[in-house]
């Protein structure tokens, strides 16, 4: 289970945030395109079926759904880590060709 910290109360938008990732995993679930990239060795382990949306806020709030009890090797989520740095950096003209 993905440890969740307490909160004296939910925002008024936490039950929609939920929703919207819930739906989006429900969309997304049935898509099978694409192979393993068994170039990577630790991805060529990944087990195809598992898949888990999980977002965490800048207060801590935690809002997961699908295989968040999984472990996934960094190559799944590393562009977003990359991005992210370049972000205040790059113009936005730059940021929509890539």
């Amino acid at each position: 289970m993905i440890p969740r910290p307490p909160h004296q109360s939910e925002p008024l938008h936490a039950a929609l945030i939920q929703q919207v990732l819930d739906q989006l995993h429900r969309e997304l679930l049935p898509c099978r395109e694409g192979k393993l990239a068994d170039y990577i060795p630790e991805l060529a382990k990944a087990a195809p079926d598992s898949f888990a949306i999980v977002l965490a806020t800048a207060d801590g709030r935690v809002y997961a759904v699908g295989d968040g009890d999984i472990t996934f090797t960094i190559q799944s989520i590393s562009k977003p880590f990359m991005y992210g740095p370049r972000t205040p950096r790059t113009p936005v003209s730059t940021k929509k060709t890539r």
